[in-house]
């Protein structure tokens, strides 16, 4: 297997892509029974629209990216040409309202029950390491906090890689790292080999995280663009089942809408909650690695919890009866 896309191909990673497409296609059917066209963010090519869908409502299925906000122009370009209403099914939170007369977002927080793993012990057992912090597509933020763990002598404190990999880029792992260093005016004063890994891989990725007692999480659209929209992967939901300490590295207020959802976090992340860009965030990371000052509260009883949500949200997601509720919704 291409070490690049290790993490990727992961046993856990491959569940909850088989969860979601479990239920998309129950959903689908659904769909299909009332005449409803879909199509999925990703495939839509709103310049080579088929004309025969007009007139009518067109379901979109978007999870985890964040559309460009020039996507949202194209859809709401699209749909007053053909007359259409787009519903847009999403575990995106909206922090405010964009819906228009043509474009409908429908947040369904059960998405999020796809990321239930009942392969995680949530039974606190003891640490190996400080530390964990895996990155596998690679951007700026993660690579300045890749070098701010290097710099202040804590790679080997922690497993800690840095892959390299873009997931919609056809580009080997140094060369995503040479634009990133052009763009960015960055000169390395070492070699970094790309991708990098100091740890021995598992079948698992929850495996890796829960030998740690910290537990950093790099949410992939940790950043300033479009801040009212917030994305929690698969990483945040699978690090909230693990007996440690989740330090989720998010938009401003990302950790209050999972607390206001129902999920437990460490209050460490209140702290985080309230700081704007990843520099800010990196320093605070840096300082809680360094100093170790964080106890361990309540880490069982929020995985736990965390994960006996997870598994309700699943359960939901799966019911026949859900689908044809979020049908009759439209």
């Amino acid at each position: 297997m291409d070490e690049v896309v290790k993490h990727i191909e992961a046993f856990d990673l491959d569940l909850w892509y088989y969860e979601r497409r479990t239920f998309q296609k129950k959903l689908m059917l659904k769909l299909e029974s009332h005449n409803i066209k879909y199509g999925f963010y990703e495939n839509l090519n709103f310049f080579a629209w088929n004309e025969k869908i007009r007139d009518t409502k067109f379901v979109i299925f978007s999870s985890d990216d964040i559309c460009p906000e020039i996507w949202f122009e194209d859809l709401e370009s699209t749909c007053k040409k053909y007359n259409l209403q787009a519903i847009i099914i999403t575990n995106n939170f909206f922090t405010k309202s964009i819906d228009t007369a043509h474009i409908k977002i429908v947040f369904v927080e059960e998405l999020f029950g796809e990321y239930y793993n009942p392969h995680i012990r949530t039974t606190h057992t003891g640490y190996k390491n400080l530390y964990t912090c895996l990155m596998q597509r690679t951007g700026f933020s993660r690579l300045n906090l890749f070098l701010d763990l290097r710099k202040n002598n804590l790679l080997d404190r922690g497993n800690v890689s840095l892959l390299g990999y873009q997931i919609d880029e056809d580009k080997t792992a140094d060369a995503v790292l040479q634009e990133i260093l052009d763009q960015h005016n960055i000169e390395l004063d070492f070699n970094l080999d790309l991708p990098f890994r100091n740890f021995v891989d598992e079948d698992s990725t929850y495996k890796i995280e829960q030998q740690s007692k910290y537990d950093i999480v790099c949410e992939t659209y940790n950043d300033h663009a479009v801040p009212y929209r917030i994305a929690y992967t698969e990483k945040t939901f699978r690090s909230l089942q693990i007996p440690n300490i989740s330090l989720i590295l998010n938009k401003k207020g990302s950790n209050k809408i999972l607390n206001d959802l129902g999920f437990k976090t460490h209050k460490i992340n209140c702290l985080l909650d309230g700081m704007i860009g990843y520099n800010c965030q990196n320093d605070f990371i840096v300082s809680i690695l360094e100093n170790d000052y964080v106890e361990e509260d309540q880490v069982e009883e929020f995985a736990k919890h965390n994960s006996n949500k997870l598994k309700k949200l699943n359960e939901k997601l799966h019911n026949e009866s859900f689908a044809d509720e979020i049908v009759k919704n439209i």
